[in-house]
């Protein structure tokens, strides 16, 4: 681990609203008009009939495409907010594969359908390694994990990759009253970023989870 990943450390966070989430550098509000087609266009892909999986900030989307292509049965969704690479990416998706440039927190809060993932994929997500801008651009935060836990299915897991241990603490810190789980199907395929840390032989640290559960009032599972 390098001094700068050893010396990585969160900001100082409390419970928040999950409705107040911070705006990443490229996201979007989804109720402009601009933006409604874009987002209804994600709600009829959910929409089709087959578990569903999304992978936050896929980068080059190689291991977006592996997956749709290795698990046909299952829909891929991949959010990233580089327009960029959602551009590059969307020629080679297949039909049960879509990219979308939006704010994953934005996308978690007023477009996926509550308990509707079987999976959520954080694969080495961005550290901020500016501490002034890590409270507002940091990914993980108790909203974000409230987010998540209203989007996962009741079986749903969390998958989450980095090689900045304090980072990968941080993220077990915040998923403290949730369940370890099995890891999901991962496919063959390495993102840029793992094979650079297999080149370099840096550590990766790894997890998965499931929401906390409790019984609804029909005596079915639902998340706490």
């Amino acid at each position: 681990m390098t001094p700068e990943a050893r010396a990585w450390h969160p900001p100082d966070l409390s419970p928040t609203d999950p409705t107040r989430i911070p705006a990443m550098n490229g996201s979007r509000l989804l109720v402009q008009p601009r933006h409604v087609a874009e987002a209804d266009a994600v709600r009829a892909f959910l929409d089709r009939p087959r578990p569903a999986a999304m992978e936050i900030g896929f980068d080059h989307g190689m291991c977006l495409v592996d997956r749709a292509r290795a698990f046909p049965d299952t829909l891929q969704l991949g959010v990233e907010i580089r327009e960029a690479r959602v551009r590059a990416l969307q020629p080679h998706l297949p039909a049960n594969a879509h990219a979308w440039r939006v704010d994953a927190r934005s996308a978690l809060l007023s477009v996926v359908p509550d308990r509707r993932l079987s999976v959520i994929y954080v694969l080495f997500p961005d550290p901020v390694w500016k501490e002034a801008l890590r409270h507002r651009h940091l990914l993980f935060s108790p909203a974000f994990t409230t987010l998540c836990a209203r989007a996962l299915a009741p079986d749903g897991i969390l998958h989450v990759a980095t090689d900045v241990q304090p980072y990968f603490a941080f993220v077990g810190s915040l998923l403290g009253n949730w369940i370890p789980a099995d890891p999901p199907r991962m496919g063959a395929e390495l993102s840029r970023r793992e094979r650079v840390c297999k080149r370099d032989g840096v550590p990766i640290h790894r997890g998965s989870w499931r929401a906390p559960i409790r019984l609804d009032e029909q005596g079915k599972r639902t998340h706490a």
